[in-house]
């Protein structure tokens, strides 16, 4: 009887601590969420008054030169167009035999950056 009643209350006790940490946790992100959202709206007031102070523009003639001419270097300033794109610059790095290594080694980290690889990168020439 005394073991029924230890084993009840050990589980009450664990399901209070695991109810106390979800909603402590809860209301900690809520408030670090208010918290940034008025750290946001003080620096650069609301998103709204934002996108009006700063609208969309189109891309003009000179940063489209720049990106061109910074294009396949570290500094490549083209937008990214995608996650192909994306994985084509997070990936340039394997493009790079590493010391010590076959050619090959460092290319490859797994087959779906092997895949991106294929289809996104430009040709490597020796």
């Amino acid at each position: 009887m005394r073991l029924r009643h230890a084993a009840v209350l050990s589980v009450s006790a664990a399901f209070l601590a695991a109810c106390v940490w979800i909603m402590g946790g809860d209301a900690w992100a809520a408030r670090r969420e208010g918290r940034s959202e008025f750290a946001w709206t003080a620096a650069f007031g609301r998103l709204e008054d934002l996108k009006k102070k700063y609208p969309k523009v189109e891309t003009n003639e000179t940063a489209k030169r720049l990106a061109e001419l910074t294009r396949g270097t570290v500094f490549d300033l083209t937008p990214v167009a995608g996650p192909l794109e994306r994985a084509r610059r997070t990936h340039v790095d394997c493009l790079q035999p590493r010391p010590g290594f076959p050619v090959w080694a460092g290319r490859i980290e797994t087959s779906s950056s092997a895949l991106l690889l294929q289809l996104t990168a430009p040709p490597v020439h020796s």
